[in-house]
């Protein structure tokens, strides 16, 4: 039986939060990013906003819009698949000590995630 995969912790988060340079992130990954609506969402939630959001005010937010059916199936896809996927890519810088997230712009994202936000509803 296959291990459940490792959840990544505090503080990996943050050091891959500070070793990204979005400038070396290709054009695929982008698109990968973007093809996930509870993505989109938080990318579009941050870059309306003041650019920072902790993860409980994330999960509220998308529990309340009916992005997901439980707050703990929530918090497990965030910690083990959204947020490391959007770290990694630099578009998001995680901040251990407050456990919240901070969006780091990307202009080649402004175009698609305006589109989506209509797509999206």
């Amino acid at each position: 039986m296959p291990s459940a995969p490792k959840r990544p912790t505090n503080r990996e988060l943050a050091e891959r939060s500070h070793s990204t340079s979005r400038s070396d992130v290709p054009l695929n990954v982008l698109f990968r990013i973007l093809s996930d609506r509870v993505r989109r969402r938080l990318l579009l939630l941050l870059s309306s906003g003041d650019g920072r959001i902790s993860i409980d005010e994330l999960a509220d937010v998308l529990l309340a819009e009916r992005d997901a059916t439980s707050r703990e199936s929530l918090l497990v896809a965030l910690h083990h698949t959204h947020l490391p996927q959007m770290v990694d890519a630099g578009l998001l810088a995680y901040d251990s000590e407050t456990d919240a997230v901070r969006y780091r712009p990307d202009a080649r994202l402004e175009r698609p995630l305006d589109e989506s936000a209509a797509f999206d509803g």
